[in-house]
């Protein structure tokens, strides 16, 4: 692991451990934390998250200590997924996700590559086809096995 990974990990549980050693009477339980206690922590979190040795288990366990519960129900007539997340500490979120066509999945290419591709066929070679979409980030469909 990278020295800056590690660091941001270490610096966390020093802190950790700090809080609970203010504890009430030795108790053993955590002191509330103050509001720059918390910046740091959360400077920490997104450090740790971003960083490219974080694998998706500690990704996990970090989304299981946050969040409470999770509610999602469909909108039909909207075409959406609303979700609402519980996290631990009272606070909620709402989100709305558009959902997709039915029938449609990762597997299909989006409808503006396929006009972009149709355009350039008349015009360029596949091989300049290929470099433009790679040279632009587009992402086509995976190929269907018989």
């Amino acid at each position: 692991m990278s020295r800056a990974f590690t660091g941001a990990v270490r610096s966390s549980r020093v802190r950790l451990r700090r809080r609970t050693a203010r504890g009430a009477c030795g108790t053993g339980q955590v002191a509330p934390a103050t509001r720059e206690e918390f910046k740091t922590l959360a400077g920490d979190l997104e450090a740790v998250w971003s960083h490219p040795e974080t694998d998706a288990r500690l990704k996990k366990r970090i989304v299981r200590a946050l969040i409470e519960e999770l509610v999602v129900d469909v909108d039909g007539q909207a075409g959406e997924i609303v979700a609402v997340i519980h996290w631990k500490g009272g606070v909620h979120t709402g989100l709305r996700i558009p959902r997709r066509p039915r029938g449609y999945s990762r597997a299909h290419t989006p409808k503006e590559i396929v006009e972009a591709v149709g355009i350039l066929v008349r015009i360029c070679s596949d091989e300049t086809i290929a470099g433009v979409l790679t040279r632009s980030g587009s992402v086509t469909g995976k190929p269907v096995d018989p």
